[in-house]
């Protein structure tokens, strides 16, 4: 898992309010994220595309909470906390665009299957693309290569007391 802004600035703040010595409220927030491959079985519909997204999407949801828990772990032995419970949940706003794996596709959110254009062109002329032949409308479906789930999750936070010395 790559370390990113959001993820630096939550260790940070655990650091400092461990230095703070806050007694009450202390919280450690993790980002997670997952990815699963979209499969769709051939010949392909958008009823398919579908049902294959939102099986994608179900196994990547449980590997980001994964991920984010594995992260607070982390940032709360950094920082002497234990974790506790999760007290929020929030989902990453996912990439747009068909190519960046994100949640939506090229003809509007849940649509994978729709009318584009070809183009038919004639001979090269002088090195250049040849004259547009003809131009027809034809359906086309594009099923996402995979789909990227983040999640943050806030956890309660209690600081590890300090060794008793003997």
């Amino acid at each position: 898992m790559r370390v990113t802004r959001g993820m630096a600035g939550a260790l940070a703040g655990v650091a400092l309010a461990a230095a703070a010595g806050v007694a009450h409220g202390e919280t450690i927030t993790a980002v997670g994220t997952a990815q699963a491959k979209v499969v769709a079985p051939a010949p392909l519909t958008n009823a398919k595309i579908v049902r294959a997204v939102t099986a994608a999407r179900a196994e990547a949801v449980p590997a980001a909470f994964t991920a984010a828990r594995n992260q607070a772990t982390r940032f709360a032995i950094a920082g002497g906390f234990t974790l506790g419970a999760i007290t929020a949940i929030e989902e990453g706003a996912g990439s747009y665009g068909y190519y960046f794996g994100g949640n939506y596709s090229r003809f509007g959110p849940g649509r994978y299957c729709g009318s584009v254009q070809q183009v038919r062109r004639g001979p090269r002329v002088d090195g250049r693309r040849g004259p547009v032949i003809s131009r027809t409308r034809v359906t086309r479906c594009y099923k996402p290569p995979s789909i990227v789930v983040t999640v943050s999750l806030t956890f309660d936070a209690t600081p590890v007391p300090p060794p008793a010395t003997p």
